[in-house]
């Protein structure tokens, strides 16, 4: 459902428990369904050059995802409940408007994070990366 120009997601979308990849680039969405922690057989979630201003707290519960494209959006911030997932290998957050690293992100990676003065970018060893 890439380059479309969705603005919202349905309300029973979370129904949609079996699938497996979900892509929703390119679209107008500013906000997700709270209920999204139910599509459990996520691996792979593609929400990149969206709208999002927020992301819900049940975020968190998609425990499946291994990579989550968060980047080009207007988040301010994100719950802290989207560092429980357990099989997150890589997150962008790039270019988007956080007000802070967000606080578990450190802990996450295990270490301090690597500054490169060229992009300007928090980038951590499990491709975290957080505009600052």
């Amino acid at each position: 459902m890439t380059k479309n120009r969705l603005e919202f997601l349905p309300g029973n979308f979370a129904a949609l428990t079996s699938l497996s990849d979900l892509h929703l680039s390119e679209n107008l969405l500013e906000a997700l369904p709270q209920d999204m922690g139910k599509m459990q057989a996520l691996t792979l979630l593609k929400l990149d050059l969206n709208h999002l201003v927020m992301l819900p707290e049940s975020i968190g519960r998609l425990h499946n995802v291994t990579e989550l494209l968060l980047y080009d959006n207007m988040l301010e911030s994100v719950p802290p409940s989207l560092f429980e997932m357990q099989s997150l290998e890589m997150l962008n957050l790039d270019r988007n408007h956080l007000l802070e690293v967000p606080s578990l992100v450190s802990d996450r990676a295990g270490g301090p994070p690597q500054y490169s003065s060229s992009t300007k970018m928090v980038c951590l060893c499990v491709y975290l990366c957080v505009r600052v």
